[in-house]
């Protein structure tokens, strides 16, 4: 298994592999390319002060379409620029298999730490003028985090029931709040998404009274919960309830145009900034992997 590290802080050091190519000259060129970090961590403070956090988001009983066509607007936004990202990070993954060549001369090895330096600055870059496109337009449309990631999923994984290829994955540093490889990511995902319908359930049981569209919802929910914790199908897959699928088949062909082109998009809708530091591992395997493992 072949790790890279990418990281990006206030000196902007970055490790590939076992080459060291952290030369005052490649963390110059490479904190002179990183977003206004400060700006987008107050964003996403600002975000959880005004909209709570992700997991704590309380899904409505209705899908309100008016929300549907916010968060695809969004997303019209966001789609070229998470396939340029994925793109990096497959290109990442070449240069390793190329340091994987036994042989090399001291110049080629060099020159491969270099080009995985400027590539893994490159990704690191990019996530986050995704992650500050992507928060200034939830500020400006009154959506959470966790508003934003339940459409996400239930778009995405229930209703198209999308099940991204597991190719590359990846596990995240210390200082990063999320997985960042496509299996992993998913597993998140589905955590947050089983979290936000547990809010759901907990709504409808706490109601004065239900009507006979509650009950069965809240019949639905109990029965995704218990049916797809722990792994197997995403919930709600094949059972989107019959009056959210109707809202979402007026918007199918955005959402299937905006759904992520590849699973390593996948983290950078999981990113979240702290101290000025993005760190996150691609972990380059063989093997296939399960979600869980």
């Amino acid at each position: 298994m072949k790790k890279f590290l990418i990281g990006c802080g206030i000196v902007a050091a970055l490790g590939i592999a076992c080459i060291v190519v952290g030369t005052w000259a490649i963390a110059q060129w490479a904190k002179s390319k990183f977003p206004d970090t400060k700006r987008i961590e107050a964003m996403q403070k600002d975000l959880e002060e005004r909209f709570g956090e992700r997991d704590k988001f309380v899904p409505a009983s209705t899908l309100d379409p008016t929300r549907v066509e916010m968060f695809l607007t969004i997303r019209d936004s966001l789609v070229g620029r998470g396939t340029v990202v994925a793109d990096d990070i497959e290109n990442l993954s070449r240069i390793g298999k190329q340091m994987d060549k036994k042989n090399r001369g001291l110049i080629e090895r060099i020159v491969q730490g270099r080009n995985a330096a400027r590539s893994g600055i490159g990704i690191a870059t990019r996530a986050m003028e995704y992650t500050a496109q992507r928060d200034t337009a939830l500020l400006a449309a009154g959506m959470g985090h966790g508003e934003y990631g339940y459409l996400f999923a239930l778009s995405y994984f229930s209703y198209l029931e999308w099940i991204p290829a597991v190719g590359d994955t990846a596990t995240a540093d210390q200082v990063v709040h999320s997985n960042t490889g496509g299996a992993q990511t998913l597993w998140a995902m589905r955590e947050t998404f089983i979290r936000q319908l547990r809010n759901l359930e907990t709504k409808l049981v706490a109601a004065p009274a239900r009507d006979r569209a509650a009950e069965e919802l809240l019949t639905l929910i109990r029965s995704e919960i218990a049916a797809t914790t722990g792994g197997g199908r995403f919930p709600l897959a094949g059972h989107v309830p019959a009056d959210w699928r109707t809202v979402l088949d007026r918007y199918r062909e955005r959402i299937t145009a905006t759904r992520p082109k590849s699973p390593d998009e996948l983290f950078l809708d999981r990113m979240q900034f702290r101290d000025e530091e993005f760190n996150f591992q691609i972990e380059r395997d063989t093997k296939s992997q399960s979600p869980g493992g």
